[in-house]
């Protein structure tokens, strides 16, 4: 189970791709104990593994010492037999009971190397007593093996045997209170481990519910605000379209009026003969304001246009494409005498060809607007590759920009030169707008006095890459 959660936390907790940031404490805090419970729980039974090793050497030791007691009441007990006796056997039984009893003697040390120092003294106080009683014993049986007459005399009281027996019962009484000691810590690091275990894994996994709790709620609060968002979008497309044909309709019926203004400006401009200079201005300016207002409500249209427009992606020959703008702009190219440089060959690219035209149509139409006055427009339309993209180009050698306004021209209505030179101020937003639509955007590099240059890119169609 845990494994599964630790792997996998949001599948387990919630199948939202956004796991809510409350959640991820509980989350992280529940691994946190519960890995700070198995590191408590490894260390404590990493210690109950040196007190159960402890526990196995105190009881050998115990063991080791039971055993060297019998072993020396063994070769006393020969001693005696041959001293009394004289009989040869007992001297085998001795030397049996010896060596076996300085083997245990070796292993006891062996045993109580890592032991504390009081009981490794205690081990070679033990170990010097019984050497002196061994080494006694066998004085004794050699005396009677040169032929002593007085038996008795050969049984003296042993008072190194009482030593012995001391030094015994103390190694004896020091090791079972270590064993007793062990023992007991033994215990209560295992209840510590399966303590820490129990309390941090049931810790773990009320924090984990707490963070599951926390993600669905979230989840239930994702859901609703999606269908809020979902009705709130649905009043904005609605309310965007009611907007797009309130653009169309007012469109429509301002042309008509201001048809009519410039039709009554041009024949008053015909008959005015005896008209003084000032009026003869006035004229001027009104055809000029109507046919400025004309172009403003008709990119106001086309801009109104690409608020819910769905761009195509298919091929598109850039050279077709030029052709029909150029064409398009046919009237105002010679009533400005402007010249047109158009790149050939150009290659196909990926995109919709409607918004590719307009993005070029506003492109041209703004370097004819922004010439040099006194010169006759020149326009250069080219492309470059760039990296599996072509880039479009469209060149003037008008007044130019300045670099702190190369980003403001792109805004609705920002017209830089409004008193010389002519522009609705809609043209480049619906440049950059219809760009954006084919998934690219207008840049522009630029200096006074020295024309400009706007770029687009687009994807190349595979044929001509």
């Amino acid at each position: 189970m845990f494994s599964a959660m630790a792997s996998s936390p949001r599948r387990l907790f919630a199948s939202s791709t956004e796991f809510p940031p409350t959640a991820w404490r509980f989350f992280v805090l529940g691994l946190a104990i519960l890995g700070a419970a198995g590191l408590v729980a490894f260390a404590a039974i990493r210690r109950l593994r040196n007190e159960a090793a402890l526990v196995i050497r105190s009881s050998e030791v115990l063991n080791t010492i039971t055993g060297i007691d019998g072993e020396l009441t063994k070769a006393g007990s020969a001693r005696r037999g041959f001293s009394l006796s004289n009989d040869s056997s007992f001297v085998y039984q001795y030397k049996s009971a010896r060596d076996h009893a300085e083997d245990l003697l070796d292993d006891l040390t062996l045993f109580t190397e890592t032991s504390p120092p009081e009981t490794q003294e205690r081990v070679q106080a033990l170990t010097r007593a019984a050497a002196r009683r061994l080494d006694r014993m066998a004085a004794s049986i050699e005396d009677v093996s040169r032929g002593a007459t007085d038996r008795s005399e050969l049984l003296p009281t042993d008072a190194d045997a009482r030593n012995l027996r001391n030094e015994l019962n103390l190694l004896l009484a020091n090791e079972r209170s270590l064993l007793v000691g062990r023992e007991g810590r033994a215990e209560l690091t295992e209840l510590v481990s399966e303590f820490t275990l129990s309390a941090g894994f049931a810790i773990a996994m009320v924090l984990f519910f707490l963070a599951w709790r926390r993600s669905l709620r979230a989840a239930l609060q994702r859901h609703e605000s999606d269908r809020l968002l979902a009705e709130r979008a649905l009043q904005l497309d609605v309310a965007n379209r009611q907007l797009e044909q309130l653009l169309f309709a007012a469109s429509e019926r301002m042309q008509a009026p201001l048809h009519d203004v410039q039709a009554a400006a041009s024949t008053v401009a015909r008959n005015a003969e005896g008209f003084t200079t000032e009026r003869r201005d006035a004229i001027d300016r009104l055809s000029h304001g109507a046919s400025r207002m004309s172009r403003i409500v008709s990119d106001l249209r086309t801009y109104a246009e690409l608020v819910g427009y769905e761009a195509a992606h298919e091929r598109v020959p850039l050279e077709d494409v030029v052709r029909r703008v150029l064409r398009e702009l046919a009237p105002r190219l010679a009533a400005t005498n402007a010249t047109v440089t158009v790149q050939s060959p150009m290659p196909a690219v990926i995109g919709d060809p409607r918004l590719v035209e307009w993005v070029l149509t506003q492109l041209v139409d703004n370097a004819i607007a922004f010439s040099k006055p006194g010169k006759a427009p020149s326009v250069y339309i080219g492309t470059r590759p760039a990296d599996g993209r072509v880039q479009i180009v469209v060149r003037d050698e008008g007044i130019g920009i300045l670099r702190d306004y190369h980003a403001r021209i792109f805004g609705l209505f920002e017209r830089l030169e409004p008193e010389t030179h002519s522009g609705s101020g809609i043209g480049l937003p619906i440049a950059q707008r219809a760009a954006e639509l084919l998934g690219s955007r207008v840049r522009v590099e630029s200096e006074p006095d020295q024309g400009s240059e706007f770029i687009f890119d687009l994807p190349v169609a595979r044929d001509t890459a």
